[in-house]
């Protein structure tokens, strides 16, 4: 249909006051916020001994959640280097989305080199933690520990005898409530974790710890041993490995530096 002069005249009157508007309108798939914003966490890893990374080894270097202590860290970013004809240090870089991150959460980055199978040679055992609010940032170097590969084979230190739980995170346990953990022969471990007792299998494997699913019994707890009960689970179940301090105390640990400390 053909429009006279006058009317077009008139629609065009009538629009003017939209065309200002449509100027400014913003492109349809645009957004007028910063949502694919991006943070760049960089920094490198090293280990002491002064020797080559051995053949098709590579790393891993991780950023992890590690803010809930119920729960698995979250992997928020990965970065995979294959390390053949490198030597170390070794530079990494993690990108994640700026919009997940969290002030109120707790963020770590962690690294670990692995042989050809997979075997875990080297890795990091202190907490690197970054800031969500920072944006793009370099972390201070990351020193790795070796890990033994003889400590495949269960210590006859670990298993000897009953551990006497001494505390849970640097919090002290109720004196009598005798909360224990022993390790067996057998690959199981067993123990009392306030008023319940506990048991599950475990392995070790090339010094670090796995611990599967504890089987607990269902005694009423008094509410203090019952919050014991639950501090303890709390750490027990993400232990991943362990060590001796200088007084010949056993230390359980989380990757994400929460401990079990235990005496003979």
């Amino acid at each position: 249909m053909r429009l006279i002069p006058s009317a077009l005249a008139a629609i065009a009157i009538s629009l003017g006051g939209l065309a200002v508007t449509g100027c400014a309108a913003t492109p349809s798939g645009a957004s007028t916020t910063n949502d694919d914003a991006m943070t760049t966490i960089t920094g490198s890893f090293t280990y002491r001994e002064r020797i080559l990374p051995p053949t098709d080894s590579y790393a891993v270097v991780q950023l992890n959640d590690v803010s809930r202590a119920d729960a698995p860290a979250e992997t928020l970013a990965e970065d995979v280097i294959s390390l053949n004809g490198k030597s170390v240090p070794v530079e990494y870089n993690l990108t994640v989305d700026a919009g997940i991150l969290d002030p109120r959460m707790t963020y770590a980055v962690r690294a670990k080199i692995l042989d050809y199978a997979d075997a875990l040679l080297w890795t990091s055992d202190s907490v690197h933690r970054i800031d969500p609010l920072a944006g793009d940032q370099t972390l201070d170097m990351i020193v790795l520990k070796r890990i033994d590969s003889s400590a495949n084979a269960v210590s006859s230190t670990l298993t000897d005898r009953s551990w006497q739980v001494e505390s849970i995170n640097g919090a002290d346990v109720i004196d009598a409530s005798k909360t224990s953990i022993a390790f067996g022969d057998d690959g199981r471990i067993a123990g009392v974790a306030g008023c319940n007792r506990f048991s599950a299998d475990y392995a070790v494997h090339g010094g670090l710890l796995q611990i599967g699913a504890a089987a607990v019994t269902e005694r009423a707890c008094v509410p203090a041993l019952a919050d014991q009960e639950q501090r303890f689970f709390d750490v027990f179940n993400y232990i991943t490995r362990y060590a001796y301090d200088a007084n010949g105390d056993l230390l359980l640990k989380t990757d994400d530096g929460r401990t079990i400390r235990a005496s003979r």
